[in-house]
Order: structure tokens, then C-alpha cells, then sequence
């Protein structure tokens, strides 16, 4: 995609053959076609089946990847800010340059209620995956997210200038089957804090503390550094 747009899109994952995070793009994986690198990053342990991977995607840095097995990014990182805005040497080596005035993360926070959205409203019966296998990969997520959620809160305060918090309690990361009601209220919340966050960031640039940023580079080249 690179070669043909130029635009620089990298896809976390994550390789449980070899317990290692993985950055793709046209740096790491130049032959991984962008939809089989997207399934890779959204294949949630037990919703969905993982993805091995193809001797015809190449290397990934170097290495033969073929027949390593690839899930959902989030289960190493759910927020991998840090990765956009570190200027460590290695972790520069596989996202480019940082530019932290062009970066914005968007986080579905799950702890901010919707506003007008009816936490009680019934929803409709499922369409997507069986409800019992849903269930199940909504408590997996929220145990990986338990697990994750230190590191990635670190990062998120260090550069909290940067995010953007998006209300989505009440709704979860499976819920497919929104009714119109509810996906205009939650898109609606996700204007006005979009809305808001711009008009802060315009009024009064900020700069994350210089500690926190130090640290949040560090875990950034620490959770590249790790590969097969």
C-alpha cells in the first residue's frame, strides 16, 4: 500500500508461536497484504480463528514467520501510543520518524458513560457470532485488558495531551449489533469529544511530562525490542 499511496500504516498484532508483539508495514512485512494484516490484528482469542501465517507474506524483519500462529495486538498492548511519538533508535527503525504534533489517539474508554445513552434498553438478539463464544471472548478481553491496562495507562497519562477519550460504557468491544438508537448516541459522544479535545489542544498546546515521556520511550523500545 506504501509504494502505491505513500501512506505509512502500521498494524499491531500479536505472534503466539513465539509470545513476541509484531509492528506491520511496509518496513517490517513489506509482502503482508494490508486485509490479512488487518484480520491479524482484530482476531480475538476464541471470537474468531487466528491467522497463520503464509510463506507467500515473506519475511517479517528478517525471520520466516510460516505457519507462526497471529491474533489480536491488544492482548500485548491494547494503546500503543508510545510507539508513534518514541524517538528510541529501535523503535525509529520500525515506525519512521516520530512527529508527535500530527499523532492522535483515540481511545474507546469503556469507564466513560455515553451521555443520553439508556444503560438498561434491551439489546437485540445477536446476529454475529454465537452469544455463549461472544460472552466468553468478553471476559477474555477484559482479563487481557486487566492485564495490560498498567502499561498502558502509563503511556496514556504521559501523553494524555494526545488522546482523544471516546464514551463507550456500557458498550462492548463485541456488541455488533447496535441498534440505530444506540450507535447515533455513541456517535454523537464521540463528535463532541472529538470536538472538545480539538478546541483544547488549539487553545492551549501542551507537552507530556518529561519523566513520564522518558519512560513511556523506554517501554516502547522494550516492546519492539522482543522478537523471535
Amino acid at each position: 500500500m506504501f509504494g502505491e499511496t505513500g501512506i505509512d500504516l502500521s498494524i499491531v498484532a500479536t505472534n503466539t508461536t513465539h509470545a513476541s508483539l509484531m509492528i506491520l508495514n511496509h518496513r517490517t512485512a513489506p509482502d503482508v497484504p494490508v486485509v490479512s494484516a488487518v484480520q491479524m490484528s482484530m482476531s480475538i482469542p476464541l471470537l474468531w480463528q487466528e491467522v497463520v501465517w503464509r510463506r507467500e507474506w515473506g519475511r517479517y524483519r528478517g525471520d520466516d514467520l510460516t505457519g507462526a500462529c497471529v491474533i489480536d495486538g491488544g492482548v500485548l498492548s491494547n494503546f500503543p501510543l508510545e510507539l508513534f511519538v518514541s524517538d528510541e533508535p529501535q523503535v525509529i527503525e520500525l515506525m519512521g520518524p516520530p512527529d508527535a504534533d500530527d499523532v492522535l489517539g483515540l481511545l474507546i474508554d469503556e469507564e466513560l458513560a455515553v451521555p443520553g445513552l439508556d444503560l438498561s434498553a434491551a439489546t437485540e438478539e445477536p446476529r454475529g457470532p454465537d452469544l455463549g463464544q461472544r460472552r466468553t471472548a468478553d471476559r477474555l478481553k477484559r482479563l487481557v485488558a486487566t492485564v495490560v491496562k498498567a502499561r498502558d495507562k502509563l503511556v496514556i497519562d504521559a501523553f494524555e495531551h494526545l488522546v482523544v477519550r471516546l464514551p463507550a460504557k456500557g458498550i462492548g468491544a463485541t456488541d455488533f449489533d447496535l441498534s440505530d438508537a444506540r450507535r447515533a448516541v455513541l456517535t454523537a459522544a464521540g463528535h463532541a469529544a472529538m470536538r472538545a479535545h480539538l478546541a483544547r489542544r488549539a487553545a492551549a498546546p501542551s507537552r507530556p511530562s518529561p519523566t513520564l515521556s522518558t519512560t513511556a520511550s523506554k517501554m516502547a523500545s522494550r516492546l519492539v525490542h522482543a522478537r523471535r
